[in-house]
């Protein structure tokens, strides 16, 4: 279950997009479906809905997206300042919008509306695994259709295509069709308004190209680089460490798995004493942890591991400022997740996810903290691997290892902790090793749900005191019950508890809570970190349990607080209190 806000910079507040498409001001169909996702540029904006439904809203117009192949699903879509690719499950490539650089792929056309398919990948032979827009750029990662993956190696073929100079491949001259860059690329990176990207090469090494003035290339110049040239990041950092890098138009901003932010580039977009021209640490929320990243144009927010955002930078109407400044959310709603999602001025667009399982889940596996099996040089957490492939661990860790490489196992886990959908090829791949008929509708919060039983895999417990023995005086009779846990599920769902890990020895197999909660309320709590919901027993008192789980979210440090308070409140209404 999700909503989608954007920011009313004229406003000065958040919004719930419902009816009408704050870009293009065309009005959305009414009592439609929700919205989980979309895109858009500067006067254009795409939507996904829960049917899988996507409508592209431009030039005054709504179009519906129609794709060729039976069964063919959005896996993916981004946008640049006038264009939008669509990434499919069959791994195709659908268009949109204007095409005045070429940066649509399809030759000799200036606008496409509605969406059309790019026949060029199918003519020669490649599949596209990722695609990436830029401003007026689009950045295809590809592998080759009749050549196995072991033939090929580790890593994608990278294409672009778009406007002049600034494709990596030193051409000067618009690109209509895809063009060659390089091979071996594991990551990319740039931004809806950035003149600039970044490679990850399966080596290790980092790579950036396009223009680099106010030395956002952080490769220690200012100059236009037309080829990739290498970036060195400060000696404490490798690109092991680089959890997501994000591209403004006159910026960088870099997250590490730690919460730490680097940035180099301009210091009215940084927020730096001055330009500087390599990745330099920012201290200014170093006293929080910051959990998403993402870039405007010369705007950047930051979502901490309490569900804060931060913003800072210029172009933000009221919120203009150099020192990160702390953002009001919607009543009764949390933020799991924050995406500039349109290069547009007016208004910016968010995303607000309800459901955070997969946001926490992701955010442990980046974090690797009681990781016990470690697969392609991947630490992974058995308990979660197994509940949601049905294997045995040593049995996975064998399949994974002989016949997946390392980028097909990393695309795997984004689906194994974060649901995310992965394309055709790897679906076949992987039911022809597990056992499973359909990996991209396996639910993640089911899987998570059934660990909750799962008492011989929990290696944790949580020890409350029996509220009936608080007079006793004598602390060597005090009274204990047990509930039993996963280390591992309590790190994720809980910033009390994750703190609590960091201070403790690993090997430590049991606290006891202090909340001065009873049993009964504890109990829905920790249920509630593996179901994501607050079922209540014929043995509750709901106006005890309201009351005592008041105050929660925020003593357990909730990573979405909105849906927990959302669920109280429910029971507030269906109980009358």
């Amino acid at each position: 279950m999700s909503k989608v806000y954007y920011y009313a910079k004229g406003k000065n507040k958040w919004e719930d997009i419902q009816w009408k498409d704050p870009v293009s001001g065309i009005l959305l169909p009414k009592n439609a479906e929700k919205i989980v996702d979309l895109s858009g540029g500067s006067s254009h904006a795409l939507y996904l809905y829960e049917s899988g439904k996507l409508l592209l809203c431009d030039n005054g117009q709504a179009y519906e997206t129609k794709f060729e192949e039976e069964n063919e699903k959005v896996l993916k879509f981004t946008s640049g300042f006038h264009h939008s690719m669509i990434l499919t499950t069959s791994y195709n490539i659908y268009a949109a919008s204007i095409n005045q650089s070429g940066q649509c792929a399809i030759p000799n056309r200036k606008d496409i509306r509605p969406p059309a398919k790019v026949t060029w990948f199918d003519e020669n032979g490649l599949n596209v695994h990722d695609v990436i827009c830029g401003v007026t750029n689009t950045f295809f990662l590809c592998r080759k259709k009749n050549e196995s993956q072991e033939m090929q190696g580790d890593g994608y073929l990278l294409y672009s295509c778009g406007f002049q100079s600034r494709n990596g491949n030193g051409t000067e001259t618009h690109l209509q069709i895809p063009t060659y860059v390089t091979k071996n690329v594991e990551r990319l990176f740039t931004g809806n308004y950035s003149y600039h990207f970044f490679i990850i090469k399966t080596n290790g090494d980092l790579f950036a190209s396009g223009e680099g003035s106010n030395g956002k290339l952080g490769n220690k110049k200012q100059t236009f680089e037309k080829t990739l040239c290498p970036v060195n990041l400060p000696q404490e950092l490798t690109t092991d460490d680089l959890l997501d890098l994000q591209c403004g138009s006159h910026h960088s901003l870099l997250l590490t798995p730690s919460g730490e932010m680097y940035a180099c580039g301009s210091s009215s977009s940084t927020g730096l004493n001055s330009d500087v021209s390599e990745f330099t640490k920012l201290t200014k929320l170093s006293d929080h942890f910051i959990t998403k990243i993402s870039c405007g144009r010369t705007y950047n927010f930051a979502l901490t591991s309490k569900n804060e955002i931060f913003c800072w930078g210029t172009e933000m109407g009221n919120m203009n400022s150099m020192e990160p400044r702390k953002m009001e959310l919607p009543d009764y709603e949390s933020f799991s997740n924050i995406q500039v999602k349109s290069s547009s001025f007016l208004p910016f667009l968010y995303e607000a996810v309800h459901q955070s399982l997969s946001v926490d889940l992701i955010n442990l596996l980046n974090s690797e903290k009681f990781a016990d099996l470690c697969i392609h040089k991947v630490n992974v957490h058995k308990v979660i691997l197994q509940c949601r492939i049905g294997l045995e661990p040593n049995n996975i860790k064998q399949i994974f290892e002989e016949h997946f490489t390392k980028s097909e196992f990393e695309s795997v886990l984004q689906w194994v902790y974060g649901e995310k959908r992965f394309g055709l090829e790897l679906d076949k791949k992987m039911k022809q090793y597990f056992d499973i008929p359909n990996f991209n509708s396996k639910k993640l919060i089911n899987d998570i749900s059934k660990l909750y039983n799962d008492e011989d895999s929990k290696d944790f417990t949580i020890k409350i005191k029996n509220n009936d023995d608080e007079d006793d005086e004598d602390e060597d009779d005090e009274v204990f019950e047990e509930i039993p846990v996963h280390k591992c599920i309590l790190y994720a769902r809980s910033g009390l508890y994750r703190d609590m890990f960091q201070n403790i020895q690993t090997e430590t197999n049991e606290v006891q809570d202090y909340s001065q909660k009873s049993f009964e309320s504890l109990e829905i709590i920790i249920k509630y970190f593996y179901i994501e919901n607050i079922h209540l027993t014929a043995d509750d008192d709901p106006q005890l349990v309201v009351d005592e789980l008041e105050d929660a979210s925020e003593y357990y440090q909730l990573s979405n607080s909105g849906l927990f308070n959302g669920f109280l409140k429910n029971i507030k209404r269906q109980f009358k209190l």
